[in-house]
């Protein structure tokens, strides 16, 4: 069974897929963000997967943070393009609500609405997600503090 919830446009946040075609009938590709969930592509067919492993902590390593920042952006690049994508980590609460909000920060075009302000993608997460999402203070700081947008 898929847990996820749309959160706006093409962007859907969820917890760890059940390989299958499931995701394939409903998403166009996935965003795998839990470092301890990495299944290979060909369980997920006819999906772009990307493999985006990060902890689930207080800090980030260098490459932590590159692949954070990275992925956000090929999300919003994916969005643009009017593209279907499930974000996930293990329970769908942090890592894959990290990512999610800050594609929706950056600068975009398309159907899915871009530039939102931290304050306000923290509580339409929360809203459409779950109120558990963000619940590490650290990401919570990330959201609400950046600003990509004039």
């Amino acid at each position: 069974m898929l847990d996820a919830d749309k959160i706006i446009g093409g962007l859907y946040v969820g917890s760890e897929p059940d390989p299958g075609t499931e995701v394939s009938q409903h998403f166009d590709a996935v965003v795998l963000c839990a470092r301890e969930y990495q299944p290979p592509a060909r369980y997920f067919p006819g999906v772009t997967v990307v493999h985006a492993p990060f902890h689930d902590g207080s800090h980030f390593s260098t490459k932590e943070k590159r692949v954070v920042e990275e992925v956000s952006i090929w999300v919003r690049e994916a969005l643009n393009k009017g593209k279907r994508v499930l974000v996930t980590c293990h329970a769908g609460y942090n890592r894959s609500v990290l990512i999610a909000s800050m594609a929706l920060m950056l600068p975009g075009e398309g159907p899915t609405p871009s530039c939102l302000e931290g304050p306000r993608v923290v509580n339409l997460m929360r809203a459409k997600r779950s109120p558990k999402a963000l619940m590490n203070p650290f990401f919570e700081g990330i959201v609400r503090n950046l600003h990509f947008c004039d």
